[in-house]
């Protein structure tokens, strides 16, 4: 039962049409895929990067539960940041509050 209720759960989030064209009909998708810096430690994961049929590069961060929305908000502009140093344009943040079916975006 906790799987069936699980899909279910899940099969609404993703064909919301907010959300829809970051999980069908895009050109391109990576997830949870480490973005890397040369000299530099550090690894950037964001949770979801879409090249759409629209043109634009989304960047998705999956949130449950309460928002945080500076602290988000500054996560997904590094993430953003990052693709637009690597070249990439028409670059959209986006965080997705999922248990309450929220969409900000992040510019």
């Amino acid at each position: 039962l906790e799987l069936d209720e699980a899909y279910s759960y899940l099969h609404k989030a993703i064909t919301d049409d907010a959300v829809l064209q970051w999980f069908e009909g895009f050109e391109k998708v990576v997830a949870e895929r480490p973005i890397m810096l040369k000299n530099k430690e550090a690894v950037y994961r964001p949770d979801r990067v879409v090249w759409t049929a629209s043109g634009t590069v989304a960047v998705i961060d999956y949130k449950f539960g309460k928002e945080h929305k500076a602290q988000y908000e500054k996560q997904v502009k590094n993430y953003m940041n990052l693709l637009l140093g690597m070249g990439y344009e028409n670059v959209r943040g986006f965080l997705w509050y999922v248990d309450d079916n929220k969409i900000v975006e992040v510019k």
